[in-house]
């Protein structure tokens, strides 16, 4: 399966999808409301009231990230990067980092962040001198 890339040249079109699958939503919600009755009796035949602001809040989310990223600032947002396993390896990293607890604060956060930045770059054939400084501004805070 080839992988999306989200660039500047495809970035409305992406975006505009994320708005329109918002749009299905708040029509069928709309279409719930104006059923006969209330709306307490029939919103059993809508998705429940919190699922509704989360998909809000990721639809918005991701076609403001693909405008911002693509258009304003010129990057490219490859999709096969944005995947909650990613990001829940990263986050159990983070807690096995903070050691006798699944709860970290702030501080064993950023230090476990800190501390996984240097390893990764220890891994790394060639070393990005950004990607480095990053690294040192972050462990300074330590």
């Amino acid at each position: 399966m080839p992988i999306l890339v989200i660039g500047k040249h495809n970035a409305d079109k992406y975006a505009k999808q994320f708005l329109e699958i918002l749009a299905w939503f708040n029509n069928w919600k709309k279409c719930v409301q104006s059923l006969p009755g209330t709306y307490g009796e029939n919103k059993h035949l809508f998705i429940p009231g919190p699922t509704f602001d989360a998909l809000q809040s990721v639809c918005c989310g991701f076609a403001s990230a693909i405008y911002f990223l693509c258009k304003t600032k010129n990057r490219r947002l490859t999709l096969c990067r944005i995947n909650q396993d990613v990001n829940e390896h990263h986050f159990g990293n983070v807690r096995t980092a903070a050691g006798s607890h699944n709860n970290p604060n702030q501080r064993e956060c950023m230090a476990a962040v800190a501390t996984s930045c240097v390893v990764r770059l220890l891994r790394m054939e060639k070393g990005n001198c950004s990607t480095l400084l990053g690294c040192v501004a972050s462990l300074r805070r330590y």
